[in-house]
């Protein structure tokens, strides 16, 4: 399973897994830590699966239980809001059990959009602004403040050339082809490996 979206490192991931050694399913909630290496959030014991894995604000978790034994056979399945059913702890934790009763599989319910939206405005609110107000703040704290221009930053902001009637189209993408060329040549120090890992 690949879960992709932009970091948000105060939006909570709710994963519900079965632990192998416990043998038990279990709901928990945290927030992802910023690392260079992956980590396994759901324990390293080969029996251990990944059921559910959201970053809604209330994912919304039926509970199908094994309909075989006694106290189960009549028991209709059970939707549980994991937001309520626990808090956000660390990424390392357990994690609470889902049910004392023996589950055969949990599966994530369609979102209710409106709550979603409610939920995601009062979770705006509470980490200080928009997602994009909060982005371009944490990059313009990181960059350097220097009273030097930059020639990299000249070139990268120069607009492409458009073709004059005195040039064919063909000048115009050698001419634009070069000067990618020297902005990689001069941006060509940076090293990619500085990007952080998530999952």
């Amino acid at each position: 399973m690949i879960h992709l979206e932009k970091w948000h490192a105060k939006r909570a991931v709710t994963a519900v897994y079965y632990e192998g050694e416990k043998e038990d399913w279990y709901v928990k909630r945290f927030l992802p830590e910023l690392t260079q290496k992956p980590f396994s959030f759901i324990g390293d014991h080969d029996q251990s699966r990944l059921g559910v894995v959201s970053t809604d604000h209330h994912p919304m978790v039926r509970i199908r239980f094994n309909r075989r034994f006694k106290e189960t056979r009549d028991r209709e399945d059970e939707i549980i809001d994991a937001c309520e059913f626990i808090s956000v702890k660390g990424g390392r934790a357990l994690g609470n059990r889902l049910n004392a009763l023996p589950v055969t599989e949990v599966v994530l319910e369609p979102k209710d959009v409106e709550r979603e939206l409610l939920a995601e405005k009062e979770w705006l609110g509470s980490v200080g602004g928009s997602t994009s107000e909060t982005t371009s703040e944490s990059i313009s704290e990181s960059a350097p403040e220097s009273t030097e221009a930059s020639p990299v930053k000249a070139n990268s902001e120069a607009l492409p050339v458009k073709p004059s009637s005195e040039q064919s189209s063909s000048q115009a993408q050698e001419k634009s082809a070069s000067r990618s060329e020297e902005k990689n040549n001069q941006t060509g120090a940076e090293d990619d490996s500085a990007q952080p890992t998530l999952f």
